[in-house]
């Protein structure tokens, strides 16, 4: 009975695709934050693992509705950041 019923939802199911390749197989990743030693009232800083999101199998990428609140602009400022130091200025 279980596997009718289960057919049954999957058939009324989207599915989730990659934003850049398309590919529909995600892996588990998790961002990690530093954390100030302070903060933590440890000797050293630490380090953090916040809520894990999936980054397609294929081409490393997370869709933004995989992002946590808050992470996408960090992700999209190193980016910024990335591309400038590509940049040969003359």
């Amino acid at each position: 009975m279980e596997d009718i019923n289960s057919q049954n939802l999957i058939s009324q199911t989207t599915p989730i695709v990659c934003e850049e390749c398309g590919h529909a197989i995600f892996t588990p990743v998790y961002f990690l934050r530093k954390v100030n030693k302070l903060l933590i009232g440890a000797q050293e800083d630490g380090i953090m693992p916040m809520q894990f999101a999936f980054a397609c199998a294929k081409c490393g990428h997370i869709n933004s509705e995989f992002k946590p609140e808050g992470l996408e602009d960090d992700a999209e400022e190193k980016k910024d950041e990335e591309k400038k130091s590509d940049l040969i200025i003359l």
